[in-house]
């Protein structure tokens, strides 16, 4: 974290994480960001397992963008194509 100067770190492991894990993961403190409605905690150094992952727990972190931060592009319909491009079929 310190290296990439990052607020918020995560470890994930195959296996639950040891008691001194847990105790340095909470000794990191946590991450506080001032919003509008107030302010939001986010543990700096979050441990999950594969297996945790799995069961659906995710990370916490800010959310600042919307999941899209990319206009879609404009769906276009092709015309089916007529019979006379296709391959020549078997007839029956």
């Amino acid at each position: 974290m310190q290296r990439e100067k990052a607020d918020i770190g995560a470890f994930i492991g195959l296996e639950e994480p040891s008691h001194p894990m847990i105790r340095e993961a909470v000794n990191a403190g946590y991450y506080e960001l001032q919003h509008q409605t107030g302010t939001a905690r986010y543990p700096r150094i979050q441990i999950l397992t594969i297996k945790e992952l799995f069961e659906g727990k995710r990370l916490l972190y800010p959310q600042l963008l919307k999941a899209e931060t990319f206009r879609r592009a404009t769906r276009i319909k092709e015309k089916p194509k007529s019979r006379e491009f296709l391959p020549d079929m078997p007839r029956e």
